[in-house]
C-alpha cells in the first residue's frame, strides 16, 4: 500500500506525488455505490486536476465508462481486491455497505485503507431511526418528539388518533421507510406494510410528530472535530405534481448558495451542525465523511428530519455540478484527518435535477424498456438505474436518469432542465414537471406593500365587485358565511356583505384572527393560533366562504381553516381572494382536514379535500387579475 503523506496548503497539496497531474503514479479511487449519485460523484471526481484512476463496485455500465470494474463480488472480496490493487482512497456513495457485515469503513481501517465514509457505528445515525431520535435528543438537537413501538398496537397507541403523524421504519429502507399520514387510513396501510407484510425486513417503528415548513438538505464534509458546509439543496419526496402520492427515494431536486439566507444558514450551523459534531466528539463516535442533514424549516426554528452518512440521492446529481476545484484530494486529505478547505468550492449558480423514473415505481420498477432521446439532449445525465443491451439503453431500476442543468437564474435553469427531460422518452416513464417551482415565489417581491403600491382605491372597488360577482355564479343559491382573516380579509369581507346583501338569500358574517410570521425565505406564513374571533352563527354544516385581501400561501389559508374548525366542520369552503402575487409556496396540507392546495397558473387555483368519494370540500372564487 502506498502511504501519500499530504501537507496542510492546498498548493504542496497538489504538488505532492499521486496528486499531481503529471505524475505517473496517480491516486487510485474506488467509489461503491451503482446509482445516479456515485455516477454524480465519479463524473466530478473525474474532472480533478489530480486526475485520479477511478473504480467502482458494483457499479454500472453507465459507471463504466468513466471508471473501471473490479472482479469483487461482495465486502471481503472488495477489500482483498483494493489491497491487492493499490487503492489509495474509499469512498462511500451507498450508505448499506456502511452498515453491511463488519462495516465498509470499519474494515478499510483495519487493512489500511483511507476510507472516505463513517465506521459502522457512527453510521447508526442512518441506519437506525431509533438511535438517530436518541442522539439528536440527548445532545438536545432540535427535532421532532417521538416515540418508538415495536407492534402495530402500541404504533395505533401512539398516534392516538392525531394526524397528520410521521410514521419511520426504524433501519435502512431506500428513502422509502418513512410515511406522513394524514388520515387514520393511510396510517393503518403503512402500518401494515411494516408490521404484517414486513416489507423492510424485521424491525421497530418510530410515531413522530409532524412538523409543519418547507424543507432543505444541508451537507456538511466532517473530518473528526472540523467541518465544511457545502451547498444547501432542497429535494421533491413525493412521486406527483404538488407534493402528492408516495413517497420516493427522491423525484428531483434544486441546489445553491442562494437557497436559503446567510442569517438562517447561520442559524442551522449554530444550533444543528456545529452541536452534531460535537456530539459525535463527545460519544466516542468517529466521522471523516459526507454527512446530510434533512431539516424542517418550522415556525420555531429549523429541526433535523434525518440524518444520512453520506450524499443523498438526487441532491448530490444537483450540487455536484456546482462544485469546482479537486473533490479526489480533498476526500484524500479528509480521509487521512486533514480537513482543507481551498481544495473546492462552490459557485452562486443553481442547479435544477429532474429524474425520470420507470413503470409502477417507488411500489416496484420494470427493467427492459428501450430509452430513447439521450443524443437529443446537451444536458448532464446521470443515471440512476439503466443498462446498455448491445448498442441501446434500456431502464433498469425505479428511479432511471437524472437531468440536470445549471445556470445564473433559477427560473431559466428549471426550464432548461425540464426541456432536456422532455427530450428523452421510454414507456412507462414517470416524472414530475414541478420541480425547481413548486416552493419557490415566481416573483421576486412578496411584502405586503408591493401589492398597495399596485392597487389604488378604484382598483380595490372594482376587484371587489368583480370577487362579488365571481361568488355569485358559483353560488346561484342557498345561504352562505362569508368570514374574513384579519387584518385586511375583514374589511374585503364587509365590503362583500354589502355587495351580496341585494340577493335574496341568507348571509352570516364572521372574523378570524390569525398570528402571522415572516421566516427567512422572506414568504409571509401563519401560526395556527386563534388571537380572537366573531363566529356568530353555526359552523356545522355551513357553506363558508373564508375571505383574504391577497392569497399570500397556502399556510394562511391551512391556519385559518384549522381555526375555523374550532367551532365546527363546515360542508362547504370556499377561498375567495383579490388578488394572487403569483405565490407557489403550495401544496400545503391542513391538519384537521387533509387539504391538498395545488396551483400551476395565477388564474387557477384547485383545492381539493382527499377521501371524500370525490366530493370536493374547499373551491378557490376568484375573479380576473387586476
Amino acid at each position: 500500500m502506498r502511504q501519500w503523506k499530504l501537507d496542510t496548503s492546498p498548493i504542496s497539496i497538489l504538488a505532492q506525488s499521486p496528486l499531481f497531474p503529471e505524475n505517473p503514479l496517480r491516486m487510485k479511487i474506488l467509489v461503491v455505490g451503482k446509482g445516479g449519485r456515485e455516477h454524480a460523484l465519479i463524473h466530478t471526481l473525474s474532472l480533478s486536476p489530480s486526475k485520479p484512476e477511478i473504480f467502482s463496485f458494483p457499479g454500472s455500465d453507465a459507471i463504466f465508462r468513466i471508471a473501471k470494474p473490479t472482479t469483487a463480488t461482495d465486502l471481503p472480496s472488495l477489500i482483498d481486491w483494493m489491497k491487492g490493487n493499490g487503492i489509495d482512497l474509499c469512498i462511500a456513495g451507498e450508505e448499506s455497505y456502511l452498515v453491511t457485515g463488519d462495516g465498509l469503513a470499519n474494515l478499510c481501517e483495519a487493512n489500511g485503507i483511507p476510507c472516505w465514509g463513517p465506521p459502522k457505528e457512527s453510521a447508526q445515525l442512518e441506519a437506525s431511526k431509533e438511535f438517530s431520535k436518541d442522539f439528536l435528543i440527548r445532545n438536545q438537537i432540535p427535532t421532532a418528539a417521538a416515540c418508538t413501538c415495536e407492534t402495530l398496537d402500541e404504533s395505533v397507541a401512539a398516534i392516538a388518533g392525531i394526524y397528520p403523524t410521521v410514521l419511520k421504519f426504524d433501519g435502512l429502507a431506500a428513502g422509502k421507510g418513512v410515511a406522513v399520514c394524514a388520515d387514520e387510513k393511510s396510517a393503518f396501510d403503512f402500518l401494515n406494510e411494516v408490521f404484517t407484510e414486513k416489507r423492510f425486513g424485521p424491525g421497530r417503528l418510530l410515531v413522530e410528530e409532524c412538523l409543519i415548513g418547507p424543507e432543505v438538505s444541508i451537507f456538511a464534509a466532517i473530518v473528526d472535530d472540523e467541518y465544511m458546509i457545502l451547498t444547501p439543496a432542497r429535494d421533491y419526496k413525493r412521486l406527483g405534481d404538488g407534493d402528492v402520492g408516495p413517497n420516493t427515494g427522491g423525484m428531483g431536486a434544486v441546489a445553491s448558495r442562494k437557497l436559503i439566507s446567510s442569517d438562517l444558514l447561520a442559524t442551522i450551523d449554530e444550533f444543528i451542525v456545529a452541536p452534531t459534531v460535537a456530539a459525535l466528539r463527545k460519544e466516542g463516535l468517529p466521522y471523516r465523511g459526507f454527512l446530510y442533514f434533512g431539516l424542517m424549516l418550522t415556525p420555531d426554528g429549523p429541526k433535523v428530519i434525518e440524518y444520512n452518512c453520506r450524499f443523498g440521492d438526487p441532491e448530490c446529481q444537483a450540487v455536484m455540478p456546482l462544485l469546482s476545484g479537486d473533490l479526489a484530494a480533498f476526500c484524500l486529505a479528509g480521509a487521512k484527518g486533514e480537513l482543507i478547505r481551498e481544495l473546492i468550492s462552490f459557485s452562486d449558480d443553481w442547479s435544477v435535477c429532474v429524474i425520470l423514473a420507470s413503470h409502477s415505481y417507488p411500489e416496484g420498477s420494470r427493467s427492459g424498456d428501450v430509452i430513447s432521446g439521450l443524443d437529443l439532449t446537451s444536458s448532464q445525465v446521470f443515471h440512476s438505474g439503466t443498462k446498455l443491451v448491445v448498442s441501446e439503453w434500456q431502464t433498469n431500476g425505479g428511479r432511471v436518469l437524472a437531468c440536470v442543468a445549471t445556470g445564473s437564474e433559477r427560473a431559466a435553469t428549471v426550464a432548461a432542465a425540464h426541456a432536456a427531460a422532455d427530450k428523452i422518452s421510454f414507456a412507462g416513464l414517470q416524472r414530475r414537471r414541478d420541480i425547481g417551482i413548486l416552493h419557490f415565489p415566481e416573483a421576486k417581491s412578496h411584502l405586503a406593500e408591493s401589492v398597495k403600491l399596485t392597487l389604488t382605491p378604484d382598483d380595490i372597488t372594482a376587484g371587489i365587485a368583480k370577487l362579488a360577482e365571481s361568488i355569485r355564479t358559483a353560488n346561484p343559491e342557498g345561504t352562505i358565511a362569508l368570514v374574513g382573516i384579519r387584518s385586511r380579509g375583514d374589511e374585503v369581507a364587509e365590503r362583500l356583505l354589502t355587495h351580496l346583501s341585494t340577493d335574496d338569500r341568507e348571509l352570516n358574517f364572521g372574523v378570524l384572527d390569525i398570528s402571522l410570521y415572516r421566516d427567512d425565505f422572506e414568504h409571509l406564513h401563519s401560526n395556527p393560533k386563534l388571537q380572537e374571533s366573531d363566529i356568530a352563527f353555526p359552523v356545522d354544516g355551513a357553506h363558508i366562504i373564508l375571505v383574504d385581501d391577497v392569497l399570500f400561501t397556502g399556510r394562511t389559508i391551512r391556519a385559518a381553516l384549522d381555526a375555523l374548525s374550532d367551532y365546527g366542520r363546515p360542508a362547504k369552503v370556499q377561498l375567495a381572494t383579490l388578488i394572487d402575487r403569483g405565490h407557489r409556496e403550495l401544496p400545503i396540507q391542513a391538519d384537521y382536514t387533509g387539504i391538498v392546495l395545488e396551483t400551476s397558473r395565477l388564474d387557477h387555483v384547485y383545492v381539493s379535500l382527499e377521501g371524500t368519494d370525490g366530493e370536493d370540500l374547499v373551491h378557490i372564487v376568484m375573479p380576473p387579475q387586476l
